[in-house]
């Protein structure tokens, strides 16, 4: 039972220090779009409703442009791909993981 308590904080420790890492990592990577992370921000909480509607209304135009174009096809195409990306990201949350446990002892019907 120690060794399993031991290993199960080696795993642990391994997996805080990884998780440490990547956040680390990430924010490095993203420390140059701060302003712009901030901007997109305030647009998508509606901080200056004024703003918000007007990228809502450019976003809803360009949609609606792009899937009445000639582009048609690779507008359908990228839709698509996007909403497979989504249903894989979010497939945890809509469809949990759910398995039943084996047995502690095998029943025959024998």
């Amino acid at each position: 039972m120690g060794e399993a308590a031991g290993e199960a904080s080696e795993e642990e420790a391994a997996t805080a220090e990884a998780v440490g890492r990547l956040a680390s990592a990430l924010w490095l990577r993203l420390r140059g779009w701060e302003a712009a992370l901030a901007a997109v921000q305030r647009l998508l909480v509606w901080e200056k409703p004024l703003h918000s509607l007007f990228t809502a209304a450019a976003l809803n135009g360009l949609f609606w442009l792009l899937s009445s174009s000639s582009l048609r096809p690779i507008f359908l195409l990228c839709i698509s791909l996007l909403a497979y990306f989504l249903l894989d990201l979010w497939q945890p949350r809509f469809f949990p993981d759910v398995s039943a446990s084996s047995p502690e002892e095998p029943h025959s019907d024998r």
